[in-house]
């Protein structure tokens, strides 16, 4: 991952130096949408295995999270994964942030 980001850190360096090149600009953006479209696929398919716990057990996942957090729904294998599912929901949404900001 360090090497992945120090070559990172190098293009951005050549980019604002002032270095036009159409294949790292190209690059870049088929980079940009490819994670992009990961991550939108990611989080739809995380989604529609949160909302499959929702219809089974008729509650959102906000009322879900807050009854396990406070013990009342048990260790039920369905919640632990229920809960695994919102908690890579939440870090899926921030990475798309991190890449529309």
């Amino acid at each position: 991952m360090e090497d992945i980001l120090l070559k990172l850190k190098s293009i951005e360096k050549l980019v604002k130096s002032g270095i036009e090149d159409k294949v790292v600009e190209r690059t870049v953006h088929k980079l940009y949408r490819y994670q992009s479209k990961k991550l939108s696929q990611d989080l739809d398919d995380v989604e529609s295995r949160i909302k499959a716990f929702e219809g089974k057990y008729q509650i959102g996942c906000d009322e879900f999270l807050a009854r396990y957090r406070t013990g009342e729904l048990g260790d039920h294998a369905d919640y632990l994964e229920w809960y695994a599912l919102c908690d890579m929901a939440n870090r899926l949404r921030e990475r798309m942030k991190v890449l529309t900001s």
